[in-house]
């Protein structure tokens, strides 16, 4: 059983690992993930500024902040192209 178990678990991460990079964007601008990003799933990397209006344009098209990451693959902010302080990971909220 502690087999069975164990290659379950192993299938079901490897599957789940491979959905996650099948549906993980990079973007450097709001306009490429917008309206992509309210109408179907994905996870988006863009750079951030750090602005609470920046993240706000998100609520627009049903969108949130998830995460920081401390991979840093943007220079600028995804809305007012400031220099960019950190990456973040978008994604739809429901």
């Amino acid at each position: 059983i502690d087999s069975i178990l164990s290659d379950i678990q192993n299938l079901m991460f490897k599957k789940a690992k491979e959905r996650m990079q099948n549906n993980w964007y990079q973007a450097e601008s709001f306009e490429e993930f917008a309206q992509k990003m309210a109408d179907d799933a994905g996870l988006y990397q863009t750079g951030w500024c750090g602005s609470s209006e920046c993240e706000a344009k998100l609520k627009d098209f049903k969108g949130t902040i998830r995460c920081l990451i401390k991979e840093k693959k943007h220079n600028s902010c995804f809305c007012c192209d400031k220099l960019s302080k950190t990456d973040i990971v978008v994604a739809k909220s429901y």
